[in-house]
């Protein structure tokens, strides 16, 4: 499996990728109208092209063997909360659900926290659904802690994000 950038070609499977476990992890019975209203929107071909080639962004995919297995999408954005001269922010790093465990989100990790040092970042920050065990696992393992909690995208959930960063 390679890492690689993405291009516009990419964009139909990056958004069933993001659709499906956005989806699986995300959606109950509050949250449902709200969430696919959402969905819909992010991953609209027209909305996820534009943010595929903004300046400010970009996104990697994991390739295996010519199969899109999953994606990271980043952002140079740094929050009045973090005091760095420049920061980038992982915005999404979804995998097709039945991906989860076999590497690829660790060698998606692995390429975003590289983006970071080659581009001179001093911080890597995410927003995680503070519910979302299995990621917040993931990302404490990368080093990340927590700085900030907000309200989460849904008020249907009533939940909480939980801003996390790591040092470059």
């Amino acid at each position: 499996m390679l890492i690689r950038q993405a291009s516009t070609q990419d964009a139909a499977r990056i958004a069933d990728i993001g659709r499906r476990s956005f989806i699986q992890y995300f959606m109950n019975e509050g949250n449902a109208s709200e969430l696919l209203i959402y969905v819909d929107k992010i991953y609209a071909p027209k909305a996820l092209e534009q943010r595929m080639t903004a300046e400010n962004s970009e996104f990697l995919v994991a390739d295996d063997e010519g199969e899109v297995q999953g994606f990271a999408e980043l952002e140079w954005a740094c929050p009045e909360l973090l005091p760095a001269a420049k920061c980038l922010k992982l915005e999404r790093l979804y995998l097709d659900p039945t991906r989860v465990g076999t590497g690829a989100g660790a060698l998606l990790m692995k390429a975003s926290i590289e983006r970071a040092e080659a581009t001179g970042c001093s911080k890597l920050w995410l927003q995680v659904l503070r519910t979302n065990t299995l990621a917040l696992l993931f990302y404490e393992r990368w080093g990340f802690e927590e700085f900030h909690r907000s309200p989460a995208k849904f008020k249907a959930d009533r939940e909480v994000d939980l801003w996390m960063s790591k040092d470059i």
